[in-house]
């Protein structure tokens, strides 16, 4: 009986193993993508970044996105997706990492958008689907640190009359 009480009294300091619904981010900020409509050369993304936090946040962002942010595809069928020199040489912080940049002060709910052409960072020229995903750190600052992702995207790469192939 007094296990029961104490296991009943730990369930109802504690409560259950998973957590509530409506947990607030830990991070100051959430990603959102979008798709354009038409995708005349290439395959891009809008990254959204919007202050969900109560105060306002000072976002510095470089003039070229892909240095903000890290941009993960994989192919919906399984298959690797190669990525490009630029790509690498981003990873490897062989380029300069960030010649210039914008300033943001963004007040709660306040949101600034990037586009950021994927298939400059993927070879995506193979006609299909492709999940799109990006990611930022927080940093220190900022208040809290770690990583915000954003929710997955998918594309489709058409097939293109011919032998031509999507324009990398």
């Amino acid at each position: 009986m007094t296990t029961q009480l104490f296991a009943l009294i730990l369930f109802l300091a504690f409560g259950t193993t998973s957590p509530p619904h409506d947990v607030p981010s830990p991070h100051p900020f959430s990603l959102t993508l979008a798709v354009p409509q038409a995708v005349p050369n290439g395959v891009r993304v809008d990254v959204t970044l919007t202050n969900i936090s109560d105060k306002d946040i000072v976002v510095i962002q470089c003039k070229e996105p892909n240095y903000d942010y890290r941009v993960d595809v994989q192919s919906v069928g399984g298959d690797k997706v190669s990525e490009t020199d630029l790509a690498r040489r981003i990873k490897d912080k062989s380029l300069a990492v960030c010649s210039s940049a914008w300033r943001w002060v963004l007040k709660p709910k306040e949101a600034v958008t990037d586009e950021i052409v994927v298939s400059d960072l993927y070879r995506m020229d193979t006609p299909g689907q492709y999940a799109i995903r990006v990611s930022r750190e927080v940093p220190e600052w900022m208040g809290s640190k770690g990583t915000v992702r954003s929710e997955p995207v998918t594309v489709t790469v058409p097939r293109t009359s011919g032998h031509e192939r999507v324009k990398n």
